[in-house]
């Protein structure tokens, strides 16, 4: 093994290796070479956590993918036109495979046309010479660490370098892509560059592309802790209105608190991305989200997060303090919605927002439906509203046991009954 692999192989996981060793042993059974790209590379050199498995293989990834997925009882997923697969594992995770290929685009922005080619080829077509690095893939480890681009010394200068002129021309959503490695890894752009980068973006590089390919990498940005540095380069290239976004982030301090905010509510770092969204979009957010074709609960988030800016939620005075009134003023609303008004409002109501949230998360109500039908009501709209009470008086710590649940249940359930609901009863007969 040589000295670059020994670096490689001591900050992967054994686990990690055993899986390169098993995918190195059956590309050499298939008459391939499989080499660990990109990614995993970089971030093993940067002596960050590796959890992805990319690989490319002089030969047919295909058949390497099929085989493995037979000997590890999974399942291959193949795409053809791209000379991809990708193999999942019955614990749930993945292993991406590709062909080693060089590209051509037939015209700026359009899906490269691939075809199958050497190692030092598939790494000429890649975005940063930080990503244009490989090292060989054996059955004893990884070896040969492959850097026709100078992609160490960029790691060790933390600059991201494109590999000729025409790179965000070609692809441009390399700029998206840019903002993101940037302040992912804490790096800078070098000097050409971000000339190219500012000519592609005045030039309008960025019509050339769908928004779904353009959502696609910001969505990969800020589901994390990066997102609002994300959001700060693209705002400093004027790329944020080929998003669909505000030229300016008008709520730059909310934005800084989201990783903080995840954090004192326990949230995954995806919960970062609609908050983040929400936040930086504005009244456009739902549109933006359309054009760009994020998942439902970006556009879901904004409407919910206006609605609650409308009807003065965030106001100091006479806003919510109990957690039953935050559950009140949340409803359904998902961590997206929560996470971007704990960045809202001030530091001093930040901590009852956190308080309900953790409460809601960790309590479980004693009774269920059964048990109220049990007791006499009839089935209907009656049960949630029992249900609801219950739920909102145990939040505030006054329903502590199963008695006093069912109590506050069947006590609300029944006015109900004898108030609204008789009275909808009423005019649903006069309507019939």
């Amino acid at each position: 093994m040589s000295d670059e692999g020994g670096l490689l192989a001591a900050r992967l996981s054994e686990k990690l290796l055993a899986d390169l060793r098993l995918i190195a042993s059956v590309a050499e059974r298939l008459g391939a070479r499989a080499w660990l790209v990109g990614g995993p590379v970089r971030d093993a050199l940067l002596g960050l956590r590796v959890t992805d498995i990319d690989v490319a293989v002089e030969g047919d990834a295909h058949a390497v993918a099929e085989a493995l997925a037979r000997g590890v009882r999974g399942r291959s997923v193949l795409h053809r036109d791209f000379l991809t697969a990708v193999v999942r594992l019955p614990d749930g995770r993945r292993w991406d495979l590709a062909t080693a290929r060089r590209e051509s685009y037939p015209a700026p922005g359009a899906l490269p046309v691939v075809e199958p080619a050497c190692i030092e080829d598939d790494l000429r077509r890649r975005d940063f010479t930080v990503n244009a690095m490989a090292a060989r893939l054996r059955p004893e480890g990884p070896s040969d660490l492959l850097d026709p681009f100078g992609g160490r010394h960029d790691i060790r200068w933390k600059v991201l370098r494109v590999l000729h002129g025409r790179s965000f021309v070609d692809d441009p959503t390399r700029i998206v892509r840019a903002a993101v490695y940037a302040a992912r890894l804490g790096f800078g752009i070098e000097a050409d560059t971000m000339g190219w980068l500012a000519e592609a973006v005045g030039a309008g590089a960025l019509d050339t592309v769908s928004g779904h390919r353009l959502g696609e990498q910001l969505r990969r940005g800020i589901e994390t802790d990066a997102a609002p540095d994300v959001l700060a380069n693209l705002e400093a290239w004027e790329v944020l209105p080929w998003l669909g976004l505000p030229a300016r982030l008008e709520r730059r301090a909310a934005l800084d608190a989201l990783p903080l905010g995840r954090r004192r509510l326990g949230l995954r770092a995806t919960s970062i991305g609609p908050a983040a969204f929400a936040l930086a979009a504005g009244e456009g957010a739902e549109a933006a989200a359309r054009h760009l074709a994020l998942p439902r609960r970006y556009a879901d988030t904004a409407r919910h997060l206006r609605a609650l800016l409308a009807v003065g939620v965030l106001a100091r005075e006479g806003g919510p303090s109990r957690p039953s009134e935050w559950e009140e003023v949340f409803g359904g609303a998902g961590p997206g919605v929560v996470l971007a008004v704990w960045a809202l409002v001030g530091e001093d109501r930040r901590g009852a927002l956190r308080a309900w949230w953790r409460l809601r998360r960790r309590l479980v109500l004693s009774i269920g439906g059964d048990d109220l039908l049990a007791a006499g009501l009839p089935e209907g709209p009656a049960i949630g509203v029992g249900l609801r009470a219950a739920w909102l008086k145990l939040l505030d710590g006054n329903a502590p046991t199963r008695e006093r649940q069912l109590a506050i249940a069947l006590a609300a359930a029944r006015d109900w009954l004898g108030g609204e609901g008789r009275e909808g009863g009423r005019r649903h007969e006069e309507c019939e």
